[in-house]
Protein backbone atom coordinates (compact mmCIF):
# COMPACT_ATOMS: atom_id res chain seq x y z
CA UNK A 1 0.00 0.00 0.00
CA UNK A 2 1.22 3.49 -0.82
CA UNK A 3 -0.09 6.47 1.08
CA UNK A 4 0.44 9.82 -0.57
CA UNK A 5 -0.92 13.29 0.06
CA UNK A 6 -0.98 16.59 -1.75
CA UNK A 7 -1.16 20.02 -0.24
CA UNK A 8 -4.85 19.43 0.46
CA UNK A 9 -3.68 17.04 3.22
CA UNK A 10 -5.83 13.94 2.74
CA UNK A 11 -3.92 10.68 2.11
CA UNK A 12 -5.70 8.94 -0.82
CA UNK A 13 -9.11 10.16 0.29
CA UNK A 14 -11.51 12.27 -1.68
CA UNK A 15 -13.37 14.00 1.16
CA UNK A 16 -10.47 15.12 3.37
CA UNK A 17 -8.86 18.50 3.06
CA UNK A 18 -5.91 20.10 4.76
CA UNK A 19 -2.43 21.52 4.48
CA UNK A 20 -0.49 18.46 5.83
CA UNK A 21 2.26 17.11 3.58
CA UNK A 22 3.10 13.47 4.19
CA UNK A 23 5.25 12.91 1.13
CA UNK A 24 5.65 9.31 0.02
CA UNK A 25 5.13 6.62 2.73
CA UNK A 26 5.12 2.80 2.21
CA UNK A 27 3.70 0.99 5.24
CA UNK A 28 2.17 -2.20 3.86
CA UNK A 29 5.20 -4.26 4.79
CA UNK A 30 5.34 -3.02 8.38
CA UNK A 31 4.18 -5.56 11.01
CA UNK A 32 2.60 -2.74 13.01
CA UNK A 33 -1.08 -2.13 12.36
CA UNK A 34 -1.74 1.36 10.91
CA UNK A 35 -4.94 2.94 9.69
CA UNK A 36 -6.77 6.25 9.28
CA UNK A 37 -10.20 7.17 10.60
CA UNK A 38 -11.90 9.92 8.60
CA UNK A 39 -14.72 10.09 11.13
CA UNK A 40 -15.36 8.45 14.48
CA UNK A 41 -17.06 5.53 12.74
CA UNK A 42 -15.46 5.36 9.27
CA UNK A 43 -12.14 4.03 8.11
CA UNK A 44 -9.92 5.85 5.66
CA UNK A 45 -7.02 3.77 4.41
CA UNK A 46 -5.65 0.75 6.31
CA UNK A 47 -2.41 -1.19 5.92
CA UNK A 48 -2.18 -4.90 5.28
CA UNK A 49 -1.38 -5.82 8.90
CA UNK A 50 -4.59 -4.25 10.22
CA UNK A 51 -6.72 -5.63 7.40
CA UNK A 52 -5.34 -9.13 7.95
CA UNK A 53 -5.98 -8.81 11.66
CA UNK A 54 -9.65 -8.13 10.87
CA UNK A 55 -9.72 -11.06 8.47
CA UNK A 56 -9.66 -9.34 5.06
CA UNK A 57 -7.62 -7.41 2.54
CA UNK A 58 -6.90 -3.69 2.70
CA UNK A 59 -9.46 -2.98 -0.01
CA UNK A 60 -12.12 -4.84 2.00
CA UNK A 61 -11.64 -2.61 5.02
CA UNK A 62 -10.65 0.81 3.65
CA UNK A 63 -13.47 3.39 3.61
CA UNK A 64 -15.78 0.96 5.49
CA UNK A 65 -17.73 1.64 8.65
CA UNK A 66 -16.49 0.14 11.89
CA UNK A 67 -19.79 -1.72 12.15
CA UNK A 68 -19.20 -3.38 8.78
CA UNK A 69 -15.93 -5.03 9.76
CA UNK A 70 -16.19 -5.46 13.56
CA UNK A 71 -18.50 -6.99 16.09
CA UNK A 72 -20.96 -4.42 17.39
CA UNK A 73 -19.55 -4.31 20.92
CA UNK A 74 -16.00 -3.86 19.57
CA UNK A 75 -17.18 -1.16 17.13
CA UNK A 76 -18.99 0.69 19.98
CA UNK A 77 -15.81 0.83 22.07
CA UNK A 78 -13.67 1.99 19.13
CA UNK A 79 -16.25 4.63 18.17
CA UNK A 80 -16.29 6.11 21.68
CA UNK A 81 -12.49 6.42 21.75
CA UNK A 82 -12.38 7.93 18.22
CA UNK A 83 -15.02 10.48 19.16
CA UNK A 84 -12.96 11.59 22.20
CA UNK A 85 -9.97 12.34 19.96
CA UNK A 86 -12.03 14.17 17.30
CA UNK A 87 -13.62 16.34 19.97
CA UNK A 88 -10.61 16.93 22.19
CA UNK A 89 -8.06 17.21 19.37
CA UNK A 90 -5.64 15.37 21.70
CA UNK A 91 -3.85 12.07 21.22
CA UNK A 92 -5.18 9.08 23.12
CA UNK A 93 -3.46 5.92 24.31
CA UNK A 94 -6.13 3.27 24.81
CA UNK A 95 -6.69 -0.47 24.93
CA UNK A 96 -9.39 -2.18 22.91
CA UNK A 97 -10.61 -5.72 22.49
CA UNK A 98 -11.08 -6.68 18.85
CA UNK A 99 -12.14 -10.05 17.47
CA UNK A 100 -9.98 -11.42 14.67
CA UNK A 101 -10.99 -13.71 11.81
CA UNK A 102 -11.15 -16.67 14.22
CA UNK A 103 -13.62 -14.68 16.40
CA UNK A 104 -11.15 -14.93 19.30
CA UNK A 105 -10.82 -11.52 21.03
CA UNK A 106 -7.38 -9.95 20.91
CA UNK A 107 -6.18 -7.11 23.09
CA UNK A 108 -4.68 -4.10 21.25
CA UNK A 109 -2.65 -1.22 22.57
CA UNK A 110 -3.69 1.67 20.29
CA UNK A 111 -2.37 5.21 19.87
CA UNK A 112 -4.84 7.56 18.16
CA UNK A 113 -3.33 10.84 16.95
CA UNK A 114 -5.50 13.68 15.51
CA UNK A 115 -4.38 15.12 12.14
CA UNK A 116 -5.16 18.86 12.20
CA UNK A 117 -5.24 21.15 9.15
CA UNK A 118 -4.30 24.82 8.94
CA UNK A 119 -7.78 25.84 10.03
CA UNK A 120 -7.35 23.86 13.27
CA UNK A 121 -9.77 21.15 12.24
CA UNK A 122 -9.30 17.42 12.76
CA UNK A 123 -9.70 15.91 9.35
CA UNK A 124 -8.66 12.34 10.31
CA UNK A 125 -7.00 10.17 12.95
CA UNK A 126 -3.75 8.31 12.48
CA UNK A 127 -4.04 5.06 14.44
CA UNK A 128 -1.23 2.64 15.29
CA UNK A 129 -1.73 -0.58 17.19
CA UNK A 130 0.25 -3.40 18.81
CA UNK A 131 -1.29 -6.79 19.62
CA UNK A 132 -0.44 -7.27 23.30
CA UNK A 133 -2.69 -10.28 23.93
CA UNK A 134 0.28 -12.57 24.68
CA UNK A 135 1.80 -10.02 27.06
CA UNK A 136 -1.52 -9.65 28.86
CA UNK A 137 -1.91 -13.43 29.09
CA UNK A 138 1.62 -13.78 30.42
CA UNK A 139 1.01 -10.98 32.90
CA UNK A 140 -2.24 -12.62 34.05
CA UNK A 141 -0.49 -15.97 34.31
CA UNK A 142 2.29 -14.44 36.38
CA UNK A 143 -0.30 -12.71 38.55
CA UNK A 144 -2.06 -16.03 39.16
CA UNK A 145 1.27 -17.66 40.01
CA UNK A 146 2.07 -14.80 42.38
CA UNK A 147 -1.32 -15.11 44.08
CA UNK A 148 -0.88 -18.87 44.43
CA UNK A 149 2.61 -18.33 45.81
CA UNK A 150 1.26 -15.83 48.34
CA UNK A 151 -1.42 -18.28 49.45
CA UNK A 152 1.19 -21.02 49.88
CA UNK A 153 3.66 -18.76 51.71
CA UNK A 154 1.07 -17.06 53.92
CA UNK A 155 -0.34 -20.43 55.01
CA UNK A 156 2.99 -22.18 55.33
CA UNK A 157 4.46 -23.08 58.69
CA UNK A 158 7.95 -22.52 57.26
CA UNK A 159 9.98 -19.31 57.37
CA UNK A 160 11.85 -18.14 54.26
CA UNK A 161 15.03 -16.22 55.02
CA UNK A 162 17.61 -14.60 52.75
CA UNK A 163 21.10 -14.23 54.21
CA UNK A 164 24.01 -12.21 52.91
CA UNK A 165 27.45 -13.75 52.66
CA UNK A 166 28.24 -12.31 56.07
CA UNK A 167 25.18 -13.85 57.71
CA UNK A 168 23.00 -10.74 57.78
CA UNK A 169 19.26 -11.27 57.35
CA UNK A 170 18.25 -9.48 54.14
CA UNK A 171 14.59 -10.41 54.20
CA UNK A 172 12.23 -12.69 56.05
CA UNK A 173 8.93 -14.14 54.93
CA UNK A 174 7.61 -15.45 58.19
CA UNK A 175 5.13 -18.29 58.66
CA UNK A 176 1.62 -17.92 60.11
CA UNK A 177 3.15 -17.36 63.51
CA UNK A 178 5.95 -14.96 64.37
CA UNK A 179 9.43 -16.25 63.63
CA UNK A 180 10.95 -17.46 66.93
CA UNK A 181 8.63 -15.03 68.70
CA UNK A 182 9.93 -12.02 66.71
CA UNK A 183 8.23 -9.82 64.13
CA UNK A 184 9.93 -9.38 60.73
CA UNK A 185 11.10 -5.87 61.66
CA UNK A 186 13.03 -7.28 64.62
CA UNK A 187 14.84 -9.83 62.45
CA UNK A 188 15.68 -8.13 59.13
CA UNK A 189 19.04 -6.39 59.25
CA UNK A 190 20.24 -8.48 62.20
CA UNK A 191 22.94 -11.14 62.14
CA UNK A 192 21.62 -14.70 62.22
CA UNK A 193 24.17 -15.35 64.97
CA UNK A 194 21.81 -13.52 67.38
CA UNK A 195 19.30 -16.34 66.95
CA UNK A 196 21.71 -19.29 67.17
CA UNK A 197 22.81 -20.97 70.45
CA UNK A 198 26.61 -20.71 70.86
CA UNK A 199 27.07 -24.49 70.73
CA UNK A 200 25.22 -24.66 67.39
CA UNK A 201 26.95 -21.77 65.63
CA UNK A 202 30.02 -23.53 64.22
CA UNK A 203 27.97 -26.44 62.87
CA UNK A 204 25.48 -24.14 61.12
CA UNK A 205 28.26 -22.02 59.59
CA UNK A 206 29.91 -25.17 58.24
CA UNK A 207 26.67 -26.19 56.52
CA UNK A 208 26.27 -22.72 55.00
CA UNK A 209 29.81 -22.83 53.62
CA UNK A 210 29.14 -26.25 52.11
CA UNK A 211 25.99 -24.91 50.42
CA UNK A 212 27.96 -21.98 48.94
CA UNK A 213 30.89 -24.09 47.74
CA UNK A 214 28.97 -27.14 46.49
CA UNK A 215 26.19 -25.13 44.83
CA UNK A 216 23.79 -27.75 46.17
CA UNK A 217 21.17 -27.39 48.88
CA UNK A 218 22.17 -28.57 52.35
CA UNK A 219 19.45 -30.03 54.57
CA UNK A 220 20.13 -30.40 58.28
CA UNK A 221 18.65 -30.11 61.77
CA UNK A 222 19.68 -27.52 64.31
CA UNK A 223 18.48 -25.44 67.26
CA UNK A 224 17.60 -21.73 67.20
CA UNK A 225 16.93 -19.39 70.10
CA UNK A 226 13.36 -18.33 70.80
CA UNK A 227 12.63 -14.85 72.12
CA UNK A 228 11.55 -16.39 75.44
CA UNK A 229 15.04 -17.83 75.91
CA UNK A 230 14.15 -21.40 75.01
CA UNK A 231 15.62 -23.46 72.20
CA UNK A 232 13.57 -24.50 69.18
CA UNK A 233 14.36 -27.56 67.07
CA UNK A 234 14.34 -26.64 63.37
CA UNK A 235 15.04 -28.24 60.02
CA UNK A 236 16.97 -25.95 57.65
CA UNK A 237 17.37 -26.20 53.89
CA UNK A 238 20.19 -23.87 52.80
CA UNK A 239 20.77 -23.08 49.10
CA UNK A 240 23.27 -20.75 47.39
CA UNK A 241 21.54 -18.04 45.32
CA UNK A 242 22.16 -14.59 43.84
CA UNK A 243 20.42 -11.69 45.52
CA UNK A 244 20.69 -8.32 43.83
CA UNK A 245 23.65 -9.69 41.90
CA UNK A 246 25.58 -10.81 44.99
CA UNK A 247 26.12 -14.31 46.47
CA UNK A 248 23.59 -15.09 49.18
CA UNK A 249 22.03 -18.03 51.03
CA UNK A 250 18.32 -18.80 50.91
CA UNK A 251 16.99 -20.65 53.96
CA UNK A 252 13.77 -22.58 54.41
CA UNK A 253 13.32 -23.05 58.16
CA UNK A 254 10.75 -25.51 59.55
CA UNK A 255 9.88 -25.79 63.24
CA UNK A 256 10.17 -29.50 64.08
CA UNK A 257 9.81 -29.18 67.86
CA UNK A 258 6.51 -31.09 67.82
CA UNK A 259 8.07 -33.82 65.70
CA UNK A 260 11.07 -34.08 68.04
CA UNK A 261 8.75 -34.24 71.05
CA UNK A 262 6.74 -36.99 69.39
CA UNK A 263 9.92 -38.96 68.58
CA UNK A 264 11.10 -38.55 72.18
CA UNK A 265 7.73 -39.72 73.51
CA UNK A 266 7.82 -42.69 71.15
CA UNK A 267 11.32 -43.54 72.34
CA UNK A 268 10.21 -43.33 75.99
CA UNK A 269 7.16 -45.48 75.17
CA UNK A 270 9.41 -47.99 73.38
CA UNK A 271 11.80 -48.16 76.33
CA UNK A 272 8.88 -48.46 78.75
CA UNK A 273 7.38 -51.25 76.66
CA UNK A 274 10.72 -53.05 76.63
CA UNK A 275 11.06 -52.54 80.39
CA UNK A 276 7.52 -53.80 80.94
CA UNK A 277 8.34 -56.82 78.81
CA UNK A 278 11.43 -57.47 80.93
CA UNK A 279 9.46 -56.96 84.15
CA UNK A 280 6.69 -59.25 82.97
CA UNK A 281 9.27 -61.93 82.22
CA UNK A 282 10.70 -61.46 85.71
CA UNK A 283 7.16 -61.45 87.10
CA UNK A 284 6.31 -64.74 85.41
CA UNK A 285 9.52 -66.28 86.70
CA UNK A 286 8.68 -64.97 90.16
CA UNK A 287 5.12 -66.29 89.85
CA UNK A 288 6.57 -69.73 89.29
CA UNK A 289 8.34 -69.49 92.63
CA UNK A 290 5.51 -67.68 94.46
CA UNK A 291 2.87 -70.19 93.38
CA UNK A 292 4.97 -73.37 93.68
CA UNK A 293 6.30 -72.62 97.18
CA UNK A 294 2.93 -72.40 99.00
CA UNK A 295 1.51 -75.21 96.87
CA UNK A 296 4.45 -77.46 97.75
CA UNK A 297 3.94 -76.63 101.42
CA UNK A 298 0.21 -77.32 101.26
CA UNK A 299 0.64 -80.58 99.36
CA UNK A 300 3.69 -81.73 101.38
CA UNK A 301 2.28 -81.15 104.85
CA UNK A 302 -1.18 -82.38 103.87
CA UNK A 303 0.50 -85.65 102.71
CA UNK A 304 2.32 -85.95 106.04
CA UNK A 305 -0.90 -85.48 107.94
CA UNK A 306 -2.56 -88.10 105.74
CA UNK A 307 0.21 -90.69 106.23
CA UNK A 308 1.11 -90.06 109.86
CA UNK A 309 -2.23 -90.29 111.65
CA UNK A 310 -0.60 -90.72 115.09
CA UNK A 311 1.38 -87.44 115.09
CA UNK A 312 1.47 -85.47 118.36
CA UNK A 313 -1.20 -82.75 118.50
CA UNK A 314 1.42 -79.99 118.76
CA UNK A 315 3.10 -81.13 115.55
CA UNK A 316 -0.28 -81.41 113.81
CA UNK A 317 -1.03 -77.87 114.91
CA UNK A 318 2.27 -76.60 113.43
CA UNK A 319 1.67 -78.40 110.13
CA UNK A 320 -1.89 -77.13 109.81
CA UNK A 321 -0.62 -73.60 110.57
CA UNK A 322 1.91 -73.90 107.73
CA UNK A 323 -0.85 -75.12 105.42
CA UNK A 324 -3.06 -72.22 106.49
CA UNK A 325 -0.31 -69.60 105.98
CA UNK A 326 0.61 -71.03 102.58
CA UNK A 327 -3.04 -71.02 101.53
CA UNK A 328 -3.42 -67.39 102.62
CA UNK A 329 -0.27 -66.44 100.72
CA UNK A 330 -1.56 -68.16 97.59
CA UNK A 331 -4.96 -66.48 98.01
CA UNK A 332 -3.36 -63.04 98.29
CA UNK A 333 -1.31 -63.69 95.18
CA UNK A 334 -4.41 -64.68 93.20
CA UNK A 335 -6.33 -61.68 94.59
CA UNK A 336 -3.56 -59.30 93.41
CA UNK A 337 -3.62 -60.74 89.90
CA UNK A 338 -7.43 -60.55 89.78
CA UNK A 339 -7.36 -56.95 91.06
CA UNK A 340 -4.87 -55.89 88.38
CA UNK A 341 -7.01 -57.46 85.70
CA UNK A 342 -10.21 -55.88 87.06
CA UNK A 343 -8.65 -52.42 87.36
CA UNK A 344 -7.32 -52.64 83.80
CA UNK A 345 -10.70 -53.61 82.41
CA UNK A 346 -12.53 -50.91 84.43
CA UNK A 347 -14.71 -53.46 86.17
CA UNK A 348 -13.92 -52.08 89.63
CA UNK A 349 -16.11 -49.07 90.40
CA UNK A 350 -16.16 -47.21 93.73
CA UNK A 351 -19.16 -48.01 95.93
CA UNK A 352 -19.71 -45.01 98.19
CA UNK A 353 -21.25 -45.34 101.63
CA UNK A 354 -21.17 -43.45 104.91
CA UNK A 355 -18.30 -44.67 107.07
CA UNK A 356 -16.18 -43.67 110.05
CA UNK A 357 -12.46 -43.31 109.35
CA UNK A 358 -11.65 -43.54 113.05
CA UNK A 359 -13.52 -46.83 113.40
CA UNK A 360 -11.59 -48.29 110.46
CA UNK A 361 -8.23 -47.21 111.91
CA UNK A 362 -9.09 -48.66 115.36
CA UNK A 363 -9.95 -51.99 113.78
CA UNK A 364 -6.73 -52.08 111.75
CA UNK A 365 -4.72 -51.12 114.85
CA UNK A 366 -5.99 -54.13 116.79
CA UNK A 367 -5.44 -56.51 113.86
CA UNK A 368 -1.83 -55.47 113.16
CA UNK A 369 -0.90 -55.05 116.80
CA UNK A 370 -1.88 -58.68 117.29
CA UNK A 371 0.16 -59.69 114.22
CA UNK A 372 3.22 -57.95 115.70
CA UNK A 373 2.78 -59.88 118.93
CA UNK A 374 2.33 -63.13 117.04
CA UNK A 375 5.51 -62.46 115.02
CA UNK A 376 7.32 -61.46 118.22
CA UNK A 377 8.87 -58.44 116.51
CA UNK A 378 10.18 -55.58 118.66
CA UNK A 379 7.92 -53.04 116.94
CA UNK A 380 5.72 -50.39 118.53
CA UNK A 381 2.50 -49.71 116.57
CA UNK A 382 1.00 -46.25 117.03
CA UNK A 383 -2.13 -44.69 115.55
CA UNK A 384 -2.64 -40.91 115.17
CA UNK A 385 -6.35 -40.40 115.63
CA UNK A 386 -8.16 -37.25 114.53
CA UNK A 387 -10.56 -36.02 117.17
CA UNK A 388 -13.53 -36.07 114.86
CA UNK A 389 -16.49 -38.41 114.74
CA UNK A 390 -17.72 -37.12 111.40
CA UNK A 391 -18.58 -39.78 108.88
CA UNK A 392 -17.50 -39.49 105.28
CA UNK A 393 -18.82 -40.89 102.02
CA UNK A 394 -16.23 -43.20 100.46
CA UNK A 395 -15.63 -46.76 99.30
CA UNK A 396 -14.56 -48.13 102.67
CA UNK A 397 -13.60 -51.52 101.17
CA UNK A 398 -11.07 -49.97 98.76
CA UNK A 399 -9.78 -47.62 101.46
CA UNK A 400 -9.26 -50.58 103.81
CA UNK A 401 -7.45 -52.46 101.02
CA UNK A 402 -4.94 -49.60 100.57
CA UNK A 403 -4.26 -49.28 104.29
CA UNK A 404 -3.92 -53.04 104.79
CA UNK A 405 -1.42 -53.25 101.93
CA UNK A 406 0.69 -50.38 103.31
CA UNK A 407 0.58 -51.67 106.89
CA UNK A 408 1.44 -55.19 105.66
CA UNK A 409 4.44 -53.83 103.78
CA UNK A 410 5.55 -51.79 106.77
CA UNK A 411 5.37 -54.89 108.96
CA UNK A 412 7.23 -56.97 106.36
CA UNK A 413 10.11 -54.52 105.86
CA UNK A 414 10.53 -53.38 109.50
CA UNK A 415 12.57 -55.63 111.78
CA UNK A 416 12.47 -53.37 114.83
CA UNK A 417 11.47 -49.84 115.77
CA UNK A 418 7.99 -48.45 115.14
CA UNK A 419 5.12 -48.23 112.71
CA UNK A 420 2.92 -45.18 112.85
CA UNK A 421 -0.24 -44.50 110.82
CA UNK A 422 -3.05 -41.96 110.73
CA UNK A 423 -4.68 -39.21 108.70
CA UNK A 424 -5.57 -35.53 108.52
CA UNK A 425 -8.03 -33.43 106.51
CA UNK A 426 -6.47 -31.01 104.00
CA UNK A 427 -9.04 -28.93 102.15
CA UNK A 428 -11.00 -31.16 99.77
CA UNK A 429 -8.88 -34.24 100.54
CA UNK A 430 -8.15 -36.66 103.36
CA UNK A 431 -4.43 -37.42 103.56
CA UNK A 432 -3.37 -40.76 105.09
CA UNK A 433 0.15 -41.85 106.05
CA UNK A 434 1.93 -45.04 107.09
CA UNK A 435 5.41 -44.46 108.55
CA UNK A 436 7.95 -47.16 109.44
CA UNK A 437 11.57 -47.49 110.55
CA UNK A 438 12.33 -50.26 108.07
CA UNK A 439 14.89 -50.77 105.31
CA UNK A 440 13.93 -47.65 103.32
CA UNK A 441 14.01 -47.07 99.55
CA UNK A 442 16.65 -45.53 97.28
CA UNK A 443 15.63 -42.15 95.82
CA UNK A 444 15.89 -43.40 92.24
CA UNK A 445 13.39 -46.18 92.98
CA UNK A 446 10.77 -44.10 94.80
CA UNK A 447 8.67 -43.37 91.71
CA UNK A 448 9.29 -46.70 90.02
CA UNK A 449 7.91 -48.82 92.86
CA UNK A 450 4.38 -47.77 91.93
CA UNK A 451 4.80 -49.36 88.50
CA UNK A 452 3.75 -52.96 88.05
CA UNK A 453 6.11 -55.80 88.79
CA UNK A 454 8.70 -53.37 90.24
CA UNK A 455 10.27 -53.87 93.68
CA UNK A 456 12.73 -51.60 95.45
CA UNK A 457 15.75 -53.68 94.44
CA UNK A 458 16.71 -57.13 93.26
CA UNK A 459 17.29 -58.38 96.82
CA UNK A 460 13.81 -57.42 97.98
CA UNK A 461 12.19 -60.33 96.20
CA UNK A 462 14.74 -62.81 97.55
CA UNK A 463 14.60 -61.55 101.15
CA UNK A 464 10.92 -60.66 101.55
CA UNK A 465 9.05 -62.28 98.65
CA UNK A 466 6.14 -60.59 96.94
CA UNK A 467 5.05 -59.96 93.36
CA UNK A 468 5.63 -56.21 92.93
CA UNK A 469 1.90 -55.66 92.33
CA UNK A 470 0.73 -54.32 95.70
CA UNK A 471 1.82 -50.68 95.35
CA UNK A 472 0.63 -50.57 91.75
CA UNK A 473 -2.79 -51.70 92.95
CA UNK A 474 -2.69 -49.06 95.71
CA UNK A 475 -1.95 -46.34 93.16
CA UNK A 476 -4.89 -47.39 90.98
CA UNK A 477 -7.22 -47.56 93.98
CA UNK A 478 -6.14 -44.15 95.31
CA UNK A 479 -6.82 -42.62 91.89
CA UNK A 480 -10.15 -44.46 91.79
CA UNK A 481 -11.09 -42.63 95.01
CA UNK A 482 -10.07 -39.27 93.56
CA UNK A 483 -6.58 -39.00 95.06
CA UNK A 484 -2.96 -40.08 94.58
CA UNK A 485 -0.10 -41.85 96.36
CA UNK A 486 3.59 -41.08 96.93
CA UNK A 487 6.50 -41.93 99.24
CA UNK A 488 9.34 -40.24 101.10
CA UNK A 489 12.12 -42.49 102.23
CA UNK A 490 15.79 -42.84 103.14
CA UNK A 491 17.68 -46.13 102.98
CA UNK A 492 18.15 -47.77 106.42
CA UNK A 493 16.04 -45.05 108.08
CA UNK A 494 12.53 -45.95 107.00
CA UNK A 495 9.72 -44.85 104.71
CA UNK A 496 6.56 -42.80 104.90
CA UNK A 497 3.83 -43.60 102.40
CA UNK A 498 1.18 -40.94 101.80
CA UNK A 499 -2.05 -41.21 99.88
CA UNK A 500 -5.12 -39.03 99.47
CA UNK A 501 -8.79 -39.61 98.76
CA UNK A 502 -11.54 -37.13 98.05
CA UNK A 503 -13.11 -35.69 101.21
CA UNK A 504 -16.88 -36.03 101.04
CA UNK A 505 -18.35 -35.33 104.53
CA UNK A 506 -21.79 -36.75 105.22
Amino acid sequence: MQLTSNNRGCPNTENCAGDMELGYISIDDLPQQIWYMVSPSKYGLVNRAHANFLGGEAADVSHKSLYEVMLEMDADESYRNNLKVFESKKSLQCYEWMAGPDSIPRYLSITKTPMINSRGEVYCLLCTAHDITEQIQIKEHLKNIEESYKVVVNNSSDALVMLSNSGKVLYLIKPRKDFLGYSSDNVVGKSLAQFVPPQEFDGICKKFKQALSNKEAEKFEAKLLHKNGGEVYVEIVAAAVKYEGKPAIHLTISDISARKKMYAELQVAKEKAEENDRLKSAFLANMNHEIRSPLNSIIGFASILHRELDLPSEEVKNYTQIINNSGNHLLKLINDIVHISSLDSGHIKPVYEAASINDLLHELYHIYNQQIKDMQKPILLHMDEVDCNRRVSTDITRLRQILENLLGNALKFTARGSINFGYCIKGDYIEFFVRDTGVGIEEGQQKLIFDRFVQANANTEKLYGGTGLGLSINKSLAQLLGGDIWVRSKPNEGSTFYFTIKYNPC
